[in-house]
């Protein structure tokens, strides 16, 4: 089980780049920003959780919950697709000094995750 989680202001990728976010396009949070960061679910700062690491229910912004409801199935392929991009860098050792792969908190699980089938 994974979790990710909320940030309040994410920076959006160069064109043609992966993302690494899901950036929230509802939430009355956007207006916060001066420099034009977004909400938004950071992949990169995943973690792999079991259920006793699971504890008191966390107060999501209404507006974000319903829009990550309404893209769940959206998310759950965005994320995985940074799995794979983030267990491709390391199989490989290509990337491994861009911020999202050297920074990213997936690498205390990497063990786990180079374990991953992604079915090709």
């Amino acid at each position: 089980m994974n979790a990710i989680p909320f940030r309040t202001s994410a920076h959006r990728p160069k064109h043609g780049k992966l993302s690494h976010c899901f950036f929230f396009s509802t939430s009355d949070r956007r207006n916060l920003s001066k420099e034009g960061k977004i909400p938004a679910l950071d992949f990169s700062k995943a973690v792999i959780v079991t259920e006793r690491d699971i504890g008191m229910p966390a107060i999501i912004d209404h507006a974000e919950f319903i829009e990550l409801r309404d893209n769940m199935k959206r998310v759950e392929e965005k994320f995985k697709a940074f799995l794979r991009y983030y267990a491709e860098c390391n199989k490989t050792g290509a990337n491994l000094d861009k911020p999202i792969i050297r920074f990213s908190s997936l690498q205390y699980f990497k063990d786990e995750i180079l374990s991953i089938n992604f079915g090709g």
